[in-house]
């Protein structure tokens, strides 16, 4: 980057410290256009421990910082989708319920902070429990599973009739 006065005079402040690693501020260039920057800079001293120069590394991240802004609205409008659709949503991992969203828990008769700490076939009626452990177990081999029915046990021993589709997903990790 050339030709650029700092709009952050807080590093300033900051350099009169020997190192400043990985400080995120604003640049801005001649023509006034902001550019987001990762800077980082090192006092050099000599064997009296005199100021004898310093380094500085400036790296253009607003290509990163505009990729970021992008990903925040994504998951953003996702969780939206989800925390409003008509139709239940769940994700299981090792047999525990990581994300449910308010139709699930509404179909499932359950307050959002007690279903979270539950195994998923818990909530299975018995009779159909080897049959959606089955159809588990093919949607974690990659086989994309569609509208099957099974039953369900409410909080209030309520017994609904469901029918759903799975497909396997990355979850965190």
């Amino acid at each position: 980057i050339s030709s650029v006065f700092l709009s952050d005079k807080t590093i300033f402040y900051k350099m009169t410290n020997d190192t400043i690693k990985n400080f995120e501020t604003i640049y801005v260039s001649k023509d006034y256009r902001k550019i987001n920057v990762l800077f980082s800079s090192s006092i050099m001293r000599d064997e009296y421990n005199e100021i004898i120069g310093i380094v500085c590394v400036a790296q253009d991240i607003t290509e990163l910082k505009h990729a970021e802004e992008i990903l925040r609205e994504s998951e953003e409008k996702y969780r939206m989708l989800v925390q409003n659709a008509n139709e239940g949503i769940i994700v299981i991992q090792d047999n525990l319920l990581k994300l449910v969203n308010p139709k699930l828990i509404e179909i499932f008769d359950y307050k959002e902070d007690k279903i979270d700490t539950r195994k998923f076939f818990h909530f299975i009626h018995p009779d159909d429990r080897n049959a959606v452990i089955e159809k588990y177990q093919e949607s974690l081999s990659g086989k994309e599973i569609r509208f099957y029915p099974f039953r369900i046990i409410g909080k209030d021993k309520n017994i609904k009739w469901m029918e759903a589709s799975a497909v396997r997903i990355s979850w965190e990790g």
